[in-house]
C-alpha cells in the first residue's frame, strides 16, 4: 500500500496538469471572443467574486450562469 506522501505527491502533480491544461484551453478559447467582450465578463467576474453574499441581491449578473437554450437535436450537447 502506498504512503499517504506518495498518494497525496501523485494526486498533487496530477491537479497541476490539469490546471495547466485548463489555462491553456481558456488562453486559447478566450483569443477567439471580442476583446470587449473579454473586458466585459472579467469584470462581471471581479464584481461576483467582490460581492458579500446574498449575491443574488448585490450584483446584478452572475456571469457564472448558464442560460439552458439549447437548439442541439443531440441530447448530450443540451
Amino acid at each position: 500500500m502506498p504512503s499517504t506522501g506518495t498518494t497525496l505527491r501523485k494526486a498533487h502533480k496530477t491537479a497541476v496538469a490539469n490546471q495547466n491544461l485548463q489555462t491553456e484551453a481558456h488562453r486559447g478559447f478566450t483569443a477567439g471572443l471580442p476583446a470587449a467582450l473579454v473586458k466585459e465578463w472579467e469584470g462581471q467576474c471581479i464584481d461576483w467574486e467582490k460581492a458579500k453574499f446574498p449575491k443574488s441581491t448585490t450584483v446584478k449578473v452572475n456571469p457564472y450562469a448558464v442560460e439552458e437554450n439549447c437548439k442541439s437535436s443531440a441530447l448530450s450537447l443540451c
